[in-house]
């Protein structure tokens, strides 16, 4: 269970000065490093918690016109902690996948939406699609010409 998500650091860079028009290619990469175990106080005592130091980039490509990136930690509490770094060590198992994936989508939950308005404010594309809305029934043609509007 993810107890607390801390940003460190944030930096973003625009490399070029007005928007290229045409397809952009987003990544995003999500690196965790091996967890360590901290000891944090709680409202039911002192427990020990695994942190989970983090990057998150999110790349402009094709070409390549800007990055957001994001550095912090993630406390994510497990019964016990040492056994579960002892697994990462070692190798993939299936609660370490698990404990991987929450920890992903759990960032992509909260940093996306900051990353957004950081876009915004750098006039980058949006780090995520924008729906496009079609009202009415389109043609058969619209559809295969046009499979960005996947809101109907």
């Amino acid at each position: 269970m993810i107890t607390a998500l801390y940003v460190t650091k944030m930096e973003s860079r625009k490399f070029v000065r007005n928007n290229t028009v045409g397809t952009i290619q987003i990544n995003h990469n999500i690196t965790l490093k091996t967890p360590r175990v901290v000891e944090k106080v709680t409202m039911f005592g002192s427990k020990n918690v695994m942190t989970i130091d983090f990057q998150m980039f999110i790349n402009y490509l094709n070409p390549s016109i800007g990055e957001i990136m994001f550095e912090g930690c993630v406390d994510y509490y497990v019964e016990k902690p040492s056994d579960i770094i002892g697994e990462w060590e070692n190798g993939e198992s299936d609660t370490v996948n698990k404990i991987k994936s929450d920890v992903s989508n759990n960032l992509m939950g909260n940093i996306i939406p900051f990353a957004a308005m950081v876009a915004q404010k750098m006039e980058l594309p949006p780090v995520f699609p924008i729906p496009r809305i079609a009202f009415g029934k389109p043609s058969e043609k619209q559809v295969k010409k046009d499979d960005t509007s996947y809101i109907r």
